[in-house]
């Protein structure tokens, strides 16, 4: 009995050693080398293989650019015996998300670990009425009970809209405020129907009520004839490229006596220790958790003093500003105590102005009133010597007239008697001619003695 507790420490020691040195020991997952065999010819053209401790042979894709997550390049789509499925862009999609598990590294990134059991998504969710988050599910762990907390790296949150969008990496929210979005969800716990693992945290029916978008309703059909592409519709069909167990293995797959070196007993210590293992990540986590709530109670303690401080020299500075304000209302009712003493200053001199200005007017309207009395008495004077003038006028243009009338009499009596003395001037002579005619009328009468 006593021999008990130093075996145990022996054994633990060396499984401890067998997983410090991976190029001689086996990998704690079960069938690693397996699995990687059957997809070691189909994966080795879009990424590298890669030896990594307890996984064993892990793949890893490539191409890729930083923050990629695995479930991001592709959309989901509902079918009503597997739930949502996922439906990838890349070729390589078929097997990576479909079969085995996705695990990161610090180091590597992320790395996908084989397996052979077939799932509509190897993932974990989050949800609630206004947000959507799904997360890859991690090796060691039970795939329906795993929750991986809000700093996982593996989760990708979108708004509830997106989700069945065909570019729904272009909609996954950017990796902030994690936290948040973690607080807003809940987390569901998945189930196993008729030996099939079944994706339904919520049905079509409450996505298709709660949203603006209707899913696209599939029937999965996994098809091992589906060649260089990872799935392809085919009405309202989903064909997935799928692989059967029954498969040969590649000529990489380890020999049956290279993999078979370990005995069961052993992988069952490496498996414990591997446990062991996950429980001091655990606790490490939790410890982490720990000092990160402690970390946040100090934040929040700094804060709270931050806002504090931040609060007395907002006051301060109010103080100051009502000080200032003051000091200003006062300095402007100084001004305005000046500007309106000069405006009643100004408008004295206004009213002197115009008080000078009416009598100055005053002077010129009497001035102005003189002028035209004297006006009206020389316009007076003018016309009564005009008056005078123009009677002076008549007065000589009546002498005028009469001096002219009595002219024109004396001139017509004149004009009378030289008429009249020619007419007896006339008379006269014509008696003088009758009386010469009548002397050669008798002439005439007489005969001519020829």
């Amino acid at each position: 009995m006593t021999r008990l507790p130093f075996l145990f420490f022996a054994a633990l020691l060396s499984g401890v050693i067998m997983v410090a040195t991976p190029s001689k020991a086996r990998p704690a997952y079960p069938d690693s080398y397996a699995d990687a065999a059957y997809f070691h010819d189909e994966l080795s053209p879009y990424g590298r293989w890669h030896e990594l401790g307890a996984y064993g042979r892990v793949w890893q894709p490539r191409n890729m650019r930083g923050g990629w997550r695995p479930y991001t390049r592709g959309r989901w789509v509902w079918d009503d015996d597997y739930g949502w499925t996922w439906a990838s862009d890349f070729n390589w999609g078929w097997a990576a998300f479909h079969y085995g598990r996705w695990i990161y590294d610090s180091y590597y990134g992320w790395l996908w670990v084989p397996g052979r059991v077939w799932s509509p998504a190897w993932v974990t969710w989050r949800f609630s009425d206004g947000y959507i988050g799904w997360s890859p599910i991690g090796i060691f762990v039970n795939w329906s009970s795993w929750d991986p907390g809000w700093n996982y790296p593996g989760w990708n949150y979108v708004y509830r809209n997106d989700f069945v969008r065909n570019n729904v990496y272009v909609h996954v929210i950017v990796r902030k405020n994690y936290r948040t979005y973690y607080r807003k969800t809940h987390w569901h716990r998945h189930n196993l129907r008729r030996d099939r693992i079944v994706n339904r945290p919520f049905d079509r029916q409450w996505y298709a009520s709660r949203s603006r978008r209707d899913p696209v309703r599939v029937r999965v059909q996994r098809d091992a004839n589906l060649r260089h592409r990872s799935h392809q519709f085919d009405g309202d069909r989903l064909r997935i490229r799928d692989i059967r167990a029954d498969r040969r293995p590649s000529a990489q797959r380890p020999q049956w006596d290279e993999r078979n070196r370990i005995s069961p007993q052993e992988r069952d210590r490496q498996r414990q220790l591997e446990r062991q293992r996950q429980r001091q990540r655990d606790e490490q986590s939790q410890r982490q958790r720990r000092q990160q709530q402690q970390r946040d109670r100090q934040r929040q303690l700094d804060r709270q003093r931050q806002l504090q401080e931040q609060q007395r020299n907002r006051q301060l500075q109010q103080q100051r500003q009502r000080r200032q304000d003051a000091d200003r209302e006062r300095t402007r009712q100084q001004q305005l105590d000046r500007q309106q003493q000069i405006q009643r200053q100004q408008q004295r001199e206004r009213r002197q102005d115009a008080d000078r200005e009416r009598i100055r007017q005053q002077q010129l309207d009497r001035q102005r009133q003189l002028q035209r009395q004297q006006q009206q008495r020389d316009s007076d004077r003018m016309r009564m010597r005009q008056q005078e003038m123009d009677r002076q006028s008549r007065q000589r243009i009546q002498q005028q007239r009469q001096r002219d009338a009595e002219q024109r009499r004396r001139q017509m009596e004149r004009q009378r008697q030289m008429r009249e003395q020619r007419e007896r001037q006339g008379a006269a002579h014509q008696r003088s001619r009758d009386t010469r005619d009548h002397d050669r009328r008798d002439e005439r009468r007489r005969p001519t003695n020829r």
